[in-house]
């Protein structure tokens, strides 16, 4: 009886090594592609997270805006309140960094050199730096970016034309590209935010606090 020697041949043992390499070389590119893909996912969803914590805390803040009264250099009462469609600046009870304390806000856009927009939010105590008249400078002092490279971003103000027409209920609301309280002496109804984020149109409605009419009507004559 014939014996064959035991073991493989030198072809054999160089087609499994090319057959193993080739495995090894698609696990490995097929592990590469899907850590990318877990780690762009994984990025997207802290990313958005962290959007809509900041999101819920500027809704937070824009709810504790209210009517702060302030006289103009003629004695003349107003609501320390402006806003156009690039941000506005108001008093709220709820700020980011001071909470349950009255603090000055500003929520402003700022366009970058690939011309997306940040939006930043500022805060400064009134206990720290006190509003007394309507023209006063702010030195903000806390600062935060809410977000970043969004497009097409307004704001909008819902409201009454001016505290005559709401008192007397003449005017239907309507939304505003611009609302000054100064001049209105009242807040608007509502502050409406819309931009478009990763490709997606957001829009998002927040409703201020409001006073009752009579106060307003007796605030409009002999305040």
């Amino acid at each position: 009886m014939v014996k064959y020697p035991k073991g493989f041949s030198l072809i054999e043992l160089l087609v499994a090594l090319a057959i193993m390499s080739m495995t090894l070389l698609i696990s490995s590119l097929g592990y590469s592609f899907f850590m990318d893909r877990w780690q762009k996912s994984l990025g997207i969803f802290d990313q958005s997270a962290n959007t809509a914590k900041k999101l819920l805390l500027t809704k937070h803040s824009i709810l504790g805006i209210y009517p702060y009264i302030l006289r103009d250099k003629n004695h003349v009462a107003s609501i320390y309140f402006e806003g156009n469609e690039d941000g506005f600046i108001g008093i709220t009870t709820r700020s980011f960094f001071y909470r349950d304390t009255p603090s000055v806000v500003r929520f402003s856009l700022m366009q970058q050199e690939d011309f997306t927009y940040q939006l930043h939010y500022e805060e400064e105590p009134i206990a720290k730096n006190p509003i007394t008249i309507i023209k006063q400078n702010i030195n903000f002092k806390r600062r935060v970016v809410l977000l970043d490279g969004i497009l097409d971003v307004k704001f909008h103000y819902y409201g009454h034309k001016n505290l005559s027409s709401k008192v007397a209920g003449s005017e239907n609301k309507v939304w505003w590209q611009s609302f000054n309280g100064f001049n209105r002496k009242i807040l608007p109804d509502a502050i409406r935010l819309s931009f478009v984020y990763h490709d997606k149109q957001e829009t998002i409605e927040i409703p201020l606090s409001q006073v009752d009419t009579r106060i307003l009507a007796l605030f409009d004559d002999n305040f």
